[in-house]
């Protein structure tokens, strides 16, 4: 969590600790929750419009399969809003497996230096399917089949070398 006694803004991630797993053949969208709250009752004069950013953590590359619904809130007075991080496989790319960090950033836009606030890091977890044994099956029985038909195959043509020769 994101609190600060001098800042208005506090940014909180929805999910329990923080992280969540996606397979890579997931055809639905993963949706991150997130609240940010604008706290003006202590804070006279605090953002009234924010601007909020996916960061990457640690200087990781910034996944293109992670979206947001809306990138700027609109607060009257003190009160939270909703906003929803998207993962979204693109079309035809193949997304690498790994844990992807990022932080949800909040930033007044009237002042982006002393209003903003970050939430804790978020992982991602990407992973494949796992094969069931039905899978594993079909698998060695297609090697077997494989390996059957190249020693047929080898002995019919090691059969007709014999023949042909006198």
């Amino acid at each position: 969590m994101s609190e600060t006694t001098d800042n208005p803004l506090f940014v909180q991630c929805g999910l329990d600790g923080n992280r969540t797993q996606i397979t890579t053949e997931s055809d639905v969208d993963v949706e991150i929750p997130f609240l940010v709250t604008r706290r003006a009752l202590f804070h006279a004069g605090g953002p009234t419009r924010v601007e909020v950013q996916i960061v990457p953590v640690d200087g990781a590359p910034f996944p293109a399969w992670l979206s947001l619904d809306d990138g700027e809130l609109a607060f009257e007075a003190d009160g939270s809003r909703h906003v929803t991080v998207r993962a979204h496989w693109p079309e035809g790319e193949l997304v690498p497996q790994g844990t992807y960090r990022f932080r949800l950033r909040s930033v007044g836009i009237e002042d982006p230096d002393e209003h903003f606030a970050e939430s804790d890091p978020v992982s991602v977890a990407v992973t494949c399917r796992q094969l069931g044994l039905g899978a594993y099956l079909a698998i060695v029985l297609v090697v077997l089949v494989a390996i059957g038909d190249g020693i047929v195959f080898g002995v019919r043509f090691l059969a007709r070398q014999a023949e042909a020769q006198p």
